[in-house]
């Protein structure tokens, strides 16, 4: 029998809730037709953006790849490539275009099916999920509810329209004084060092805000026995075990940001340049590195953390200081 494992891919900084489809469940999986269409074997290559981006199925049994026989839309059943999956040292791993995909958010997603069919695909494997069969933890009713809508939505919602961006600490624009006062390291902007395919779904935002690839899926605190909930003060403190700092000290500092997306996930940034000529990178969880907005904007000043698109993310927390050579996990 094969068995199958389905990842929510929709958080930043939190690994994504996961569970395996239930065995009556795999069944209908087969049967029911058009996946192919919605199918691309590099799960995690892919430039995304924050909040809700498809669905991420692996197939756990050792029989699996002689398994999958996907049905087209026409009834026709295919078979996925699956060598990049293999080279990737993961899993036989696909992603599930869904909504969002239709939303220009991945040009060569050019499915048969209706808008209509697509967001029936993912409810579908939305309600797959039950408490007993989860492998990792997070699919909470909220959650579960902003999911329902992105893809009701096309994956449309802009969350700044929907709710007020909210601001936890007083925040000027970052002059060049302020900038020329701390010793501060900007890392080279190197997408590709984060975007190769074994290291893109094991790093994080807190990694590219850090420097330092871990290969963890690293958490704030984690390496020094702190933990944390979801708001400001608390991841704060718990990157504050790692070295985090209000103040830029002698030594040299990373200059990141954080910020909130209430209740669920956080996300980091970080920033690039020298002086007054610089910019924002950050690596919304699993996926690519990149240094442009929700919106697509590049994170050029004025548009920085604070005032950018960002998407479920709608607490900025502040500009912070981490040292570089920070020990995280």
């Amino acid at each position: 029998m094969v068995r199958l494992e389905v990842t929510l891919d929709v958080y930043s900084g939190m690994p994504n809730p996961s569970w395996e489809i239930p065995e009556d469940k795999v069944k209908e999986f087969f049967e029911i037709k058009g996946w192919k269409e919605l199918m691309n074997p590099e799960a995690h290559g892919v430039s995304l953006e924050l909040g809700y981006r498809g669905f991420i199925i692996s197939v756990l049994s050792e029989e699996g790849e002689e398994n999958i026989n996907l049905p087209t839309s026409d009834g026709r059943k295919t078979k996925p490539d699956v060598s990049q999956a293999k080279e990737s040292h993961l899993p036989i791993t696909f992603r599930i275009y869904g909504s969002m995909a239709l939303n220009g958010q991945n040009k060569n997603f050019k499915p048969s099916l209706s808008s209509e069919e697509i967001q029936e695909k993912e409810k579908w494997l939305l309600q797959t999920y039950t408490k007993s069969q989860e492998i990792s933890p997070g699919l909470v009713p909220e959650l579960t509810e902003y999911v329902e809508q992105s893809i009701s939505s096309g994956g449309a919602i802009d969350d700044r329209s929907r709710r007020q961006q909210e601001t936890q600490q007083e925040t000027e624009l970052l002059s060049t004084e302020v900038l020329a006062a701390c010793n501060l390291w900007s890392a080279y902007y190197n997408p590709g060092f984060w975007n190769d395919s074994y290291s893109m779904p094991r790093n994080n935002c807190y990694n590219y805000a850090s420097n330092y690839r871990t290969h963890t899926f690293a958490q704030p605190g984690r390496a020094h026995g702190c933990s944390f909930s979801i708001n400001c003060s608390s991841v704060f403190n718990a990157a504050r075990c790692d070295g985090l700092n209000t103040v830029c000290g002698a030594s040299p500092m990373y200059l990141v940001a954080l910020v909130i997306w209430p209740g669920a996930d956080y996300h980091w940034y970080h920033w690039h340049g020298a002086g007054s000529n610089y910019f924002w990178g950050h690596k919304p969880g699993g996926t690519a590195a990149r240094n442009w907005d929700h919106a697509g904007r590049t994170l050029i000043p004025p548009l920085q953390p604070h005032n950018c698109n960002r998407g479920p993310y709608t607490v900025f927390c502040g500009y912070y200081y981490q040292p570089r050579g920070a020990v995280i996990r």
